[in-house]
């Protein structure tokens, strides 16, 4: 991973990312997206939810230009990742493919804010470790995380 980058760079990475998460959405009958995913009775509506709760951690971080967000980030994984299960559990499928798609437009209006300079300098976000890039923060919360779960999604699918 490069240690800097241009801002445009990082946001046609995370849009080519995320159009193939929405393309595969479009493309799937209503069924298959309520229908249980793996064995962690996951479905993939609770999918969507997972990568919208950490697109809406990314909008945390736009938004206040310091590294805050949920407590959960102090828990194992696995338990992070239970809670926003949890969290998103009495959702309907339309609420969640909603709630993430204002939030991808939310956190790419406000990524569009950023200056480039601020994406390549922890010290433009409060409390980021200065061995960090909050380009990286971002990227490894979207463009990064995106491609697991479209993964995730056609081996459902198979």
């Amino acid at each position: 991973m490069p240690e800097m980058i241009r801002k445009e760079e990082l946001m046609d990475q995370i849009r080519s990312s995320h159009e193939q998460l929405e393309s595969l959405l479009t493309d799937l009958p209503s069924i298959q997206l309520k229908s249980t995913a793996g064995s962690e009775e996951w479905n993939i509506r609770d999918v969507i939810a997972h990568v919208a709760w950490y697109e809406a951690e990314m909008v945390k971080v736009l938004e206040s230009k310091a590294l805050v967000g949920s407590q959960w980030w102090e828990l194992p994984l696995q338990e992070r990742n239970e809670l926003i299960h949890q969290a998103y559990f009495m959702e309907n499928l339309e609420s969640v493919l909603e709630i993430e798609r204002t939030t991808y437009s939310r956190m790419m209006k406000l990524l569009e804010l950023v200056p480039e300079e601020a994406l390549n300098d922890p010290a433009a976000f409060k409390d980021m470790p200065v061995e960090w890039q909050p380009w990286q923060v971002i990227a490894s919360n979207t463009s990064e995380h995106y491609p697991e779960h479209i993964r995730q999604i056609r081996d459902f699918l198979k």
